[in-house]
């Protein structure tokens, strides 16, 4: 009810009337009923003004959430409560107020708020009190940027503030970065999605906290977790921003490594394509270091070639190659970190070797980024679990096509077994039949074989059938098999014959081959051999009967 209009309340109005300190009410939904006349100095309205206005009406943005909040939960006990909002004023001008509220009651419900307000300096800090607060920014661990809001760009503006913390984690001095815009920050792997979240949150005047990958002065990347906070000045204008920033790159990297690492040894556990596992390595590094560009290469035939990752130029990939240097002692350990030629963009790229757990080297990382620097410790020792890993994988892979080429090829000769030979024959005859053409199989028993190993005894006997293989393998084409079925035999398998007579040519190229001694042990040794040969389809059309004729 108005507390001014109201039957028996005469004794009051004069002490209200006449104190310095404002007396208002207001119906539930903010509408004021009531006000003295000391309105009028604070806020430059008069009572007639406010008597056609709502409390969100005076009050800044910030302090109506905070008003409506305390009546809905803070005075229901109808006790009084105190709290501070922030006024604007008729000129634009805020001013900061102290209100105390107690609930009014009619029919014994709430009917109303009635507030005894009075004015407070504290918008307006001491000297001391702005000595602290700026000792407090200067000196705090966490980076601070301030910046000009700018309506059309709200990150575009220029920064008018930073402090030391900022410094040492950007690199830049406060005097390089005032005058400049954020953008001096951003870089290729900045999240522009996450930038314009910002930009958002600021054109809506409110805070907004991202995860956000930022550039040092010298160009490497930081992870950091900032807090973007819109500042209003007097007038309730949107004029500034501050950025708190924490660098996070430690958390991320180990979050980020942990996950990569586990990866990569499930893929290696499942036995994936070693591409495969190379490509995740690759990746896993420029994920923890977002200004680097990662190349994993591999030692085959004494060459460093491209497995995964970034392709490599002519010049960079020939420079590389320079790891595996012929004068080399064989298993020497190479230099942990190796700068070897300009990178990308004026850059630096670095070698780093792959390992094998006796020192061997088995490839190269090859770390390409974008500013001339070397590596720092936090990198080299990134780079050396990612070649842990990649040497486990490649040693992995070695293993397995190591126990895969022994299920299927005669240990003490290297040439395809009874297994493979069977299932090269399947195909052989399979093609044959679609495409027309005739095929052959040629058993080779070499003769009194059983007498040099009972004379000269089991190594010589092994030697001869080593040099017997390299010497029938000389008769044959590439598309040609030849097996070794056990003991003395040997098998072969011809294959995309148009002439059904070319069998008999190579069967007598065979003996030929043979007829010349063989040198084992100081021992001149003359072989003979028999050979018998079964034709597709003449005497046989499935691999089964081409083997019993």
């Amino acid at each position: 009810q108005d507390l001014f209009n109201s039957p028996g309340q005469d004794r009051y109005l004069d002490l209200i009337e006449n104190t310095d300190e404002i007396v208002y009410t207001h119906d539930l939904e903010g509408n004021f009923t009531s006000v003295s006349r000391a309105i009028q100095p604070t806020t430059g309205y008069s009572r007639e003004e406010v008597l056609r206005m709502n409390l969100s009406d005076l009050l800044a943005p910030e302090s109506v959430g905070l008003s409506r909040r305390m009546v809905e939960q803070k005075l229901g006990s109808g006790s009084p409560t105190t709290y501070e909002v922030a006024v604007k004023r008729k000129d634009g001008r805020r001013v900061a107020l102290e209100v105390t509220s107690r609930l009014l009651f009619q029919m014994g419900r709430p009917s109303g708020v009635l507030c005894l307000v009075r004015e407070t300096n504290r918008l307006q800090p001491s000297d001391s009190t702005l000595r602290l607060l700026r000792s407090v920014v200067v000196n705090a661990n966490d980076a601070v940027l301030i910046a000009l809001a700018k309506p059309a760009d709200q990150l575009g503006g220029k920064i008018i503030y930073v402090n030391e913390a900022f410094c040492r984690m950007t690199g830049y001095s406060a005097e390089e970065a005032v005058g400049r815009t954020p953008r001096i920050l951003l870089g290729p792997q900045s999240d522009r999605d996450h930038l314009d979240q910002v930009r958002q949150a600021l054109s809506r005047l409110e805070p907004v906290r991202v995860e956000l990958v930022n550039y040092r002065k010298d160009g490497s990347a930081y992870w950091v977790d900032v807090n973007f906070v819109p500042i209003m000045d007097e007038k309730d204008e949107f004029t500034h921003w501050v950025a708190v920033q924490r660098e996070t790159t430690h958390r991320r990297r180990a979050e980020d490594l942990e996950r990569d690492r586990n990866r990569v040894l499930e893929l290696v556990a499942r036995n994936e394509p070693l591409d495969v596992v190379l490509t995740q390595l690759a990746q896993m590094m420029e994920r923890q270091c977002p200004d680097l560009q990662c190349s994993v290469l591999l030692l085959r035939n004494g060459k460093l070639t491209p497995e995964a990752g970034t392709k490599l130029s002519g010049d960079a990939l020939r420079a590389f190659q320079e790891l595996n240097d012929e004068n080399r002692p064989a298993g020497a350990r190479l230099d942990i970190y190796r700068e070897m030629l300009p990178g990308p963009q004026l850059g630096a790229t670095w070698s780093v070797p792959i390992l094998s757990g006796s020192g061997v080297v088995l490839g190269a990382f090859a770390i390409s980024c974008v500013v001339s620097r070397k590596p720092d410790e936090e990198e080299l020792g990134l780079i050396g679990k990612a070649s842990r890993l990649a040497a486990i994988a490649i040693e992995q892979k070695q293993l397995n096509d190591k126990l895969a080429h022994q299920a299927h090829h005669d240990t003490l000769t290297g040439l395809p077994n009874r297994a493979l030979f069977e299932e090269r024959l399947q195909s052989a005859v399979a093609q044959a039949r679609i495409r027309g053409w005739h095929a052959a199989v040629l058993f080779v028993d070499l003769d009194r074989f059983k007498q040099v190993n009972d004379t000269l005894g089991h190594p010589a006997g092994d030697a001869l059938l080593q040099q017997v293989a390299q010497r029938l393998g000389g008769c044959l084409r590439k598309t040609d098999t030849l097996a070794r079925m056990g003991g003395d035999e040997f098998t072969i398998l011809l294959t995309e014959l148009r002439d059904p007579q070319y069998s008999v040519k190579v069967a007598q190229k065979l003996l030929d081959a043979l007829k010349a001694p063989i040198l084992v042990d100081g021992h001149e040794l003359f072989v003979t051999a028999s050979i018998g040969i079964s034709a597709y389809p003449r005497d046989g059309r499935d691999a089964a009967t081409l083997q019993r004729n």
